[in-house]
């Protein structure tokens, strides 16, 4: 193959590759949407995870977690948990947190889009058990 070529077929493929890094870089997913009732198993795997929240009326949001039944976290078993909720400009209106792996957020709160950011680990010594991280979220408007 001649370096032209060479050039050409880089030039080509590069035509087609870019525009895919650039489209998943610059639009990112939007985080789940938390609705009303009790969210599937989720993970805690050290970094954040974020949900959005939308309200269309002024309410009373609260949102809670748990460990999955039959899950239990013995003598010297920890879970930190935390969560933050912040409103649609960033600002954060509270936060949340525990060692025994359950929070609970209580907040009076306008209509808006709102993120949930949960962040947490195992302490007790045994990361390698998914089991001891999972947990579920509970949310209610009123």
């Amino acid at each position: 193959m001649t370096v032209k070529a060479l050039v050409f077929s880089v030039a080509v493929a590069s035509m087609f590759i870019a525009p895919t890094f650039a489209a998943t870089g610059d639009n990112p997913l939007p985080p789940p949407m938390l609705k009303e009732g009790v969210s599937s198993t989720q993970l805690l795997r050290g970094e954040p995870r974020r949900y959005r929240v939308v309200i269309d009326r002024p309410s009373s949001l609260e949102i809670s977690s748990e460990h999955l039944a039959g899950e239990h976290q013995g003598e010297g078993e920890y879970k930190q948990i935390k969560a933050t909720l912040y409103d649609a400009s960033g600002k954060m209106v509270t936060t949340a947190s525990d060692l025994r792996g359950h929070f609970r957020i209580s907040e009076r709160v306008q209509p808006g889009e709102y993120i949930l950011e949960v962040t947490g680990r195992n302490l007790s010594g045994s990361s390698h058990e998914t089991s001891t991280r999972r947990y579920n979220l509970h949310v209610d408007f009123e």
